[in-house]
């Protein structure tokens, strides 16, 4: 094993330095996990839509692990909750923006659990718990 910022990696991955590569990697890892579940009818790729978090996590700190999986989240809520800003607009009678708006809340809110995750996954490779 070798060693990042004074832990062991697991070494599944090499670590992702490039600052773009990670937000993409981010985005894709997103906008698998909501495919992967109803209505789509991908169920393979919740096998794999995990595995591009944890490559962009792998030897970042706590903070920038619990941003990039808040991102991931709300970007896997956004498009896995699509119909909420119509039913906002449509039954509840608030305008389109503002339904988008009251949906981006929701599903950074619910983005927070993906951060903890994140968080937690570092911070136990930190304590040689992987």
């Amino acid at each position: 094993m070798t060693t990042t910022r004074g832990h062991d990696r697991c070494g599944i991955f090499r670590p992702v330095t490039n600052n773009l590569r990670a937000w993409l990697l981010i985005v894709i890892g997103g906008v698998l996990l909501p495919i992967s579940f109803c209505g789509f009818d991908q169920w393979y790729l919740t096998w794999i839509a995990f595995v591009p978090l944890l490559a962009a996590i792998d030897g970042v700190s706590r903070k920038t692990a619990a941003w990039r999986g808040f991102v991931y989240g709300t970007i896997a809520n956004q498009i896995g909750y699509y119909w909420i800003p119509y039913t906002i607009d449509v039954f509840g009678g608030f305008p389109t923006a503002l339904a988008w708006g009251f949906s981006l809340i929701l599903c950074a809110y619910q983005g927070i659990q993906y951060s903890l995750l994140a968080y937690l996954t570092v911070r136990l490779r930190e304590k040689n718990y992987s």
